[in-house]
């Protein structure tokens, strides 16, 4: 049960981006920003680690572990939800109707998209 708990919780947290930026994009890429920051384990194993070398002990490492390997298993389930969020329902374009390697252009508002390279700055 407690590891049920503290998983809930674990998720529930990185549901933060989902009240933020309301103005700025929808709902849906904010819940896919906060599911693909959901199978992030190495900070919680880092956690773990110091934990025992303080020497702590007992079943609250034990249930750390465990929710951290329920966590990690869970990635795949939460890599999924983010692709499927991601995509339109075509498959190919997103809800702004951008085409994935494509970009807005800036200026008269145009969506009209160019193609993205490598090496390309799109930030």
């Amino acid at each position: 049960m407690h590891v049920f708990l503290v998983s809930l919780l674990m998720v529930a947290g990185k549901m933060f981006p989902v009240c933020c930026y309301k103005n700025e994009v929808t709902l849906k890429t904010r819940l896919a920003l906060s599911l693909g920051m959901c199978p992030r384990g190495e900070v919680g194993a880092g956690v773990i680690v110091i934990s025992i070398a303080f020497g702590i002990c007992g079943q609250c490492i034990t249930i750390a572990v465990m929710c951290l390997a329920l966590n990690l298993i869970m990635s795949s389930g939460f890599i999924m939800a983010v692709k499927h969020l991601a995509m339109g329902e075509d498959g190919e374009e997103d809800e702004d109707g951008i085409k994935w390697g494509e970009r807005k252009t800036s200026g008269s508002g145009s969506s009209a998209g160019s193609r993205v390279e490598a090496g390309d700055n799109i930030l």
